[in-house]
């Protein structure tokens, strides 16, 4: 048994537990079926830009619909380019002709595939008139956006173990988002960005990806409740929470619990785990170098005059800094000092400068500021660095989850 591997769990038979066997380069999973499983695959509202001026899309016999009684549907035979703007609620078409529709506007082809700009989209795109401008939303199946994830977040060109690991992480996020933005009757699911996970659209879709996408299809990570929210291990007398499956680029040695890192406990990801696998990352140790004038015209905005002292006051046992004081001297020469939390702190200066907040300080006001760290990211769920290097050592995509998200069940939500 390799070091902190965790080991298969042991699901007794009652929980209907299966073995779906994965054909090609990714191995067996041992994985929970839920009673009833579907056999239709959930789409996802991918935000792609918001409050943009116009929104062109173009392709054969494209077809423009919206719930609202008044103008409802616009149709092509043909080729066609259509332009549209929004404003005071409504969807504007301003080229070839002009026509208004009461938003949202949802576009599609029968062809399946359409151009927005010069880009490349699958299913429909709905455009939802913002108060100011258009914001543009991808609506399509959650397998085909995986595709395009991939290559976004990872890359398809790493050991195909440690891509299903990232796919199902991946997916499991996209689920849990998707549940949550209908909760709460947001428009979208998720966005196209690193704020949630970079989609590449059709773009950043190749076979390798594919392949690995389709042999864990409709696998995520999940939690089981009881009515009171405690976990339990019986699925059948609870409810199946897909499981926030939070990622990123390297942790330094550790990962990180979210309620340290946010302040926000999440059900299935809890406490942080040794991680001895990420240490050939790039990224596993940094240093930057800030000079005062700049350390002030970052922290100008606090309007508590020149930086005179930064001291990381506590930390979480990760090792990451829970708090940060930064020491002031006005104009006048009084002196003052503000606590911000680690995530703040890395915020101010820049997440791509300040990697990660798992760092030591030095320097002076007479001195550059010179910031010594490892990882980075976030550190909370899985170190994607971590997998790669566990799935080149010969873990499979299950051992690697196990590892990095102990809390959590493997199972097939859909067919």
């Amino acid at each position: 048994m390799k070091p902190f591997f965790k080991g298969r769990r042991i699901l007794p038979v009652f929980f209907g537990a299966i073995a779906v066997f994965l054909c090609g380069p990714v191995s067996a999973l041992a994985i929970l079926s839920v009673p009833n499983i579907s056999s239709n695959t959930p789409k996802i509202r991918v935000l792609l830009n918001e409050s943009i001026a116009w929104v062109e899309v173009g392709g054969w016999d494209l077809d423009a619909r919206t719930s609202r009684p008044i103008k409802s549907r616009l149709r092509s035979n043909g080729r066609v380019s259509w332009r549209f703007s929004c404003s005071s609620g409504r969807v504007r078409l301003v080229s070839p002709h002009t026509q208004v529709f009461e938003g949202p506007l949802e576009v599609s082809s029968p062809s399946g595939a359409f151009l927005w700009g010069s880009k490349m989209i699958r299913e429909s795109l709905v455009i939802h008139p913002a108060k100011s401008g258009c914001s543009v939303v991808n609506v399509l199946d959650i397998e085909k956006y995986l595709d395009g994830v991939v290559n976004g977040e990872f890359s398809a060109k790493w050991n195909s173990e440690a891509v299903a690991a990232q796919v199902i992480a991946a997916r499991s996020y996209a689920l849990y988002q998707s549940k949550q933005a209908r909760l709460n009757k947001a428009f979208f699911d998720v966005e196209s960005t690193t704020k949630d996970q970079v989609y590449l659209g059709v773009e950043g879709e190749e076979t390798r990806a594919s392949q690995v996408v389709s042999k864990t299809r409709g696998v995520v990570l999940a939690s089981a409740l009881d009515e009171r929210g405690a976990r339990i291990r019986a699925f059948p007398s609870g409810d199946l929470v897909p499981i926030k499956a939070f990622y990123h680029s390297t942790c330094g040695g550790k990962t990180d619990s979210p309620e340290d890192v946010w302040g926000q406990p999440q059900i299935g990801v809890r406490g942080g785990v040794r991680c001895l696998h990420c240490g050939s990352s790039p990224r596993f140790r940094w240093d930057v170098k800030l000079s005062n004038l700049e350390i002030d015209r970052l922290f100008s905005s606090f309007g508590k005059g020149k930086v005179r002292s930064i001291e990381a006051l506590s930390r979480f046992p990760s090792g990451r800094v829970r708090q940060v004081k930064v020491g002031f001297l006005d104009g006048a020469g009084k002196f003052s000092s503000t606590v911000l939390n680690g995530s703040q702190f890395r915020s101010i200066l820049g997440v791509e400068r300040l990697r990660s907040t798992f760092f030591d300080v030095s320097g002076s006001a007479t001195r550059d500021w010179i910031f010594q760290g490892r990882g980075n990211g976030h550190g909370v769920g899985m170190c994607q660095w971590g997998a790669k290097e566990m799935g080149a050592e010969g873990y499979n995509a299950e051992q690697i989850l196990t590892h990095y998200y102990p809390q959590a069940y493997l199972v097939k939500v859909w067919k």
